[in-house]
């Protein structure tokens, strides 16, 4: 077995319509899901690059919950 890309990566922001501006924006990623106030889902290339409210799917109890503290990290290949 060889790892050959990255099938999702997961950040988590409060400010979702920030966090929309600066990834459509700026780096030109296309939006391909949302659910207001829950999450934001873009493709990059073959994988994709979620960004959840953890205040909101903390709350969940029939999907799985999605939350973090603390600093996040991605890195892009442009």
């Amino acid at each position: 077995m060889r790892v050959d890309g990255v099938l999702e990566t997961c950040l988590y922001a409060t400010d979702l319509e920030a966090v929309r501006r600066f990834y459509q924006e700026v780096l030109g990623l296309e939006l391909f899901a949302e659910q207001a106030g829950r999450h934001l889902f873009f493709r990059v290339g073959q994988g994709v690059f979620l960004v959840f409210n953890p205040e909101a799917t903390l709350q969940e109890t029939a999907l799985p919950p999605h939350g973090a503290q603390g600093p996040g990290h991605v890195c892009f290949r442009v």
